[in-house]
């Protein structure tokens, strides 16, 4: 069943993944300008549909009802410190930090995804980074008023939001759909080293400029819970390093260039004609 029309996806899953691998190629050619790049965000949006389809393709049966915990990062100077990569991760770990054994059991049975987007606000410079928890059942009321206390007292006093629970009801595959799409901030300029972020190290940078190559991810529950060394990113930061690296080794070369033409002239100005 082909749930994206507007695009040709290939039956068989080596091709899809393919598929969704020469998207990232592509943006992978725009390695600074990403997000406000159009091209690298049709290639990004591709991809998270490819993957989107997949998760609805695994799907057996259609929920009636799912739950979904939503949490905004506003773009506060307290706030900074959690616009990265550990921050996200941080703050994950502490909304499923439990000593409640059935609290345990309910969180790791069923599928559990993570969608990590930006969201534009009129009133604000910088953009939301919105964290969104999809279960894909109807969370018990025990665990559901759990998880909203978790929301109102350690969520709130780390990002001074208290974010958001609810049961979202699906009528069609559709609805499923839209839940799981990845909006992306299309025509954003890179973040840079200036106001709040002036505090941030370069890497910092380049972890906020990828945000936008997260698409929605399957959680391991039983590695999660409780799990005070959380890495959910590790793609990411591969891609990050390589960056760096990439950009320290055109420096070096740069520097090279400009050393052998030094020796080059000096050598010439000791002809002697």
């Amino acid at each position: 069943m082909n749930n994206f029309p507007n695009c040709s996806f290939k039956i068989n899953d080596e091709e899809r993944y393919k598929d969704a691998e020469r998207c990232m190629v592509q943006v992978d050619l725009c390695l600074t300008e990403v997000m406000s790049c159009p091209c690298c965000c049709y290639f990004l949006d591709k991809r998270n549909s490819v993957i989107t389809e997949e998760i609805v393709d695994s799907i057996e049966e259609l929920p009636e009802k799912i739950s979904l915990i939503r949490i905004p990062l506003l773009p506060t100077s307290a706030n900074m410190v959690y616009y990265n990569y550990l921050g996200v991760e941080t703050i994950i770990y502490n909304l499923f930090k439990t000593t409640n054994k059935k609290q345990i059991k309910s969180l790791s049975q069923g599928d559990t995804y993570l969608k990590v987007y930006f969201k534009r606000e009129t009133l604000l410079t910088l953009p939301i980074i919105m964290i969104e928890i999809i279960f894909m059942k109807s969370l018990n009321e025990k665990a559901f008023d759990e998880l909203w206390k978790t929301l109102k007292t350690e969520v709130l006093f780390f990002t001074g939001s208290v974010g958001d629970i609810e049961h979202i009801y699906l009528d069609d595959i559709e609805d499923l759909i839209k839940v799981l799409h990845v909006p992306l901030l299309i025509g954003y300029p890179e973040f840079k080293m200036e106001g709040v972020l002036k505090t941030k190290s370069e890497l910092e940078l380049l972890e906020l400029n990828y945000i936008h190559s997260i698409s929605v991810q399957k959680l391991k529950m039983e590695e999660i819970i409780n799990n005070n060394q959380l890495v959910l990113f590790e793609d990411q930061r591969i891609c990050i390093l390589k960056d760096l690296h990439k950009e320290k080794d055109e420096i070096d070369m740069a520097i090279k260039a400009v050393l052998s033409n030094e020796e080059r002239d000096k050598e010439f100005d000791e002809l002697p004609f």
